[in-house]
């Protein structure tokens, strides 16, 4: 017996479907029945042909992708359909002479097709109207395993009255599909007419933003779900006409998606908040086939993003993963709101390798020692997962100058790579941030040490990567495993005017040491001189899930164009006060490398001898050799 037809016997099932109607839901909890029927709603789209054609002329016109349904058009009756409830031909038809007339309170046809291709995507199209009175009228498409078990269901709402629309849902088809069921489902109201079915498969491209619906909000809230209070459409849009603002304290706004677990996915979409929400995020859940949440992805959207802003999620869906919930949630009073528009959810390449170009912006790197390549540590006495460690404890400020350690876990740590275990992206060395409320200092002055213009443009860049390690009660690595979750990284300035936050990154989960998900963050920011910075700090936000750190880099956004002066002398500036005798000792202090004492040129390879005591020189630029052969450059210092 069909699936459908014995949740329809049931009554319990048509109360809990008609509550659900009525968005009887629980915030963050949307399935809204037994039958997992979803209200989500239509995605418009231009016909495919005209009125005028023929039954045959229509048939004879269907793309070939359509040939995965029979008797698409109801041209030979309900000849490999099922229907149940009051169903009959129509002469109302979109095209031909026939279509699906659905009436009484409840009733739908279905057709079922097997040979699924768990990974592909299937789009089901069709044309249909209803009348006004009708309470919920849906196009839908669902995907069952060998046993007959739901995995499943995207639907589309009917919503056009007066003539034929055509409506369109897609999904990927999740492991463990074995067959796929299309239909159209009517309850409450007088009738619902479709007509016109297609049904087609295709291969995901790489990259593209196909597997969600009106990811702009153009058509209202069509295709989205809402649980927990009042989420509605605005014209305060990032692009077109409309985005979504969420309004209730605890509201939430989401589709469900099929995924496959073992792929890699991105999430992208421009967000910002009105007023101060206590608390306002993007999220990716990734649930099982019982709707059960393995884990999630959650980017914050701070109080300070009150310009749109594009967000990204990254991540691969877990062991069991068959559905991806995308959405936006809230937590405040109704005056203060979250807005979001633009959405794009696409597979991408998997996370993690070698390749990662360092910096950004077009000036030399701002942030003194920002691949922390430079210490003062000569042991590395504890192992982490398999690296060589420094542990760290709070205060610490000498062991990788300028930083310094504010924690209330026992330890963070500096992490030695030289033999090449982890794929850090910058040198040999980086650092691990183990507890939720950790930070790392950069004890470095935006004005006086790094002199920043007023009024220029500025982006941070660095990389990050979630990891979970097993730590004992005193703090140190135990050697155990622990699963692996997404992180939260905030960055936060220390300005005159008071402590803020001013991003958040959602960190990708890792799947092994070894090959960290590295992820480039970046926050562009104009320097204003009148409420001046005096140290950045990035703090894990996220409770029980570690986070790596690695290339910290601040640059100019805007340069001026470089002009070739021709032949002439190098460029050097020095530092003075520079304690020691390394080359450390100048590059890891926080005057370096824009705060410079002197700056000037030589016209040759050659420095003044015994200038000073405790000074460093940078000395650069091009050298245009004046024949083919071998040069050997010496750098000294000058104490002779």
């Amino acid at each position: 017996m069909d699936v459908l037809n014995k949740l329809a016997r049931k009554t319990a099932f048509i109360a809990v479907f008609f509550a659900g109607l009525l968005s009887s839901v629980q915030a963050k909890d949307p399935a809204m029945a037994a039958g997992h029927f979803t209200t989500e709603a239509c995605h418009k789209l231009s016909r495919a042909f005209e009125h005028a054609l023929s039954a045959k002329a229509a048939a004879l016109a269907l793309p070939p992708p359509c040939v995965l349904l029979d008797n698409t058009g109801f041209e030979s009756g309900f000849d490999d359909w099922y229907k149940y409830g009051s169903v009959s031909i129509t002469g109302d038809a979109w095209s031909g002479s026939s279509a699906a007339e659905l009436k009484g309170f409840y009733s739908y046809v279905s057709q079922t097709k097997t040979g699924i291709l768990p990974g592909s995507v299937y789009t089901i199209k069709a044309h249909a109207k209803r009348t006004s009175n009708t309470w919920s009228a849906i196009i839908a498409l669902r995907f069952y395993d060998s046993g007959g078990s739901l995995i499943s269901e995207n639907t589309v709402n009917v919503t056009s009255t007066s003539s034929y629309s055509e409506y369109q849902v897609s999904a990927m088809a999740p492991a463990g599909s074995y067959y796929i069921q299309v239909y159209a489902l009517k309850f409450g109201g007088t009738s619902l007419k479709v007509d016109e079915f297609c049904l087609s498969e295709d291969t995901p491209p790489m990259g593209e933003c196909i597997l969600i619906h009106n990811e702009g909000f153009e058509n209202n809230m069509d295709n989205w779900l809402i649980a927990g209070g009042t989420v509605t459409n605005t014209s305060d849009a990032f692009t077109g006409n409309s985005a979504v603002k969420v309004v209730s304290n605890g509201a939430t706004f989401f589709q469900r998606l099929a995924v496959l677990e073992g792929q890699t996915y991105e999430l992208t979409a421009w967000a910002k908040v009105g007023g101060v929400p206590n608390y306002a995020e993007l999220y990716v859940e990734w649930k099982d086939v019982n709707n059960q949440t393995l884990s999630s992805i959650l980017q914050p959207i701070l109080e300070y993003d009150v310009v749109y802003r594009q967000f990204s999620l990254k991540g691969k869906a877990p062991a069991g993963a068959v559905i991806a919930e995308v959405g936006g949630y809230k937590l405040g009073s109704s005056s203060t709101y979250l807005f979001a528009d633009d959405f794009c959810f696409k597979q991408i390449d998997p996370l993690g390798g070698n390749d990662y170009p360092l910096g950004c912006g077009c000036s030399d790197n701002m942030v003194p020692n920002g691949g922390f390549e430079e210490s003062n540590v000569s042991s590395f006495p504890v192992t982490l997962e398999g690296s060589p460690a420094k542990a760290m404890s709070n205060g610490d400020a000498s062991s990788i100058e300028p930083w310094f350690v504010a924690i209330s876990s026992k330890y963070m740590f500096y992490v030695n790579d030289q033999a090449d275990v982890v794929n850090n992206p910058e040198g040999d060395y980086f650092v691990w941030i183990p507890g939720d409320g950790d930070c790392y200092v950069a004890d470095v002055d935006f004005s006086n040490n790094l002199v920043l213009e007023d009024g220029q443009t500025y982006r941070f860049c660095f990389y990050a990567a979630a990891w979970t390690a097993s730590l004992a009660n005193n703090g140190l690595p135990d050697g155990g495993t622990e699963p692996q979750h997404p992180a939260v990284l905030n960055m936060e300035f220390d300005f005159v005017s008071g402590f803020k936050p001013v991003f958040a990154w959602a960190v990708p989960s890792s799947d092994s040491w070894n090959n960290l998900s590295w992820t480039l963050c970046e926050y562009t920011f104009t320097y204003n001189i009148q409420d001046p910075i005096s140290s950045f700090i990035f703090t894990n936000s996220r409770p029980g899930v570690g986070v790596a750190i690695d290339a910290v880099s601040l640059t100019k956004v805007n340069c001026p164009n470089t002009i070739d002066a021709g032949i002439g002398g190098l460029a050097y500036e020095r530092w003075g006060n520079i304690p020691g005798t390394e080359i450390k000792d100048l590059v890891s202090n926080r005057n370096y490398p824009n705060n410079y004492n002197e700056t000037g040129y030589i016209y040759n390879f050659q420095g003044p001898n015994n200038y000073d005591n405790n000074y460093g020189t940078r000395v650069y630029g091009y050298i245009v050799p004046p024949e083919t052969g071998t040069y050997t450059f010496n750098v000294t210092g000058d104490d002779n």
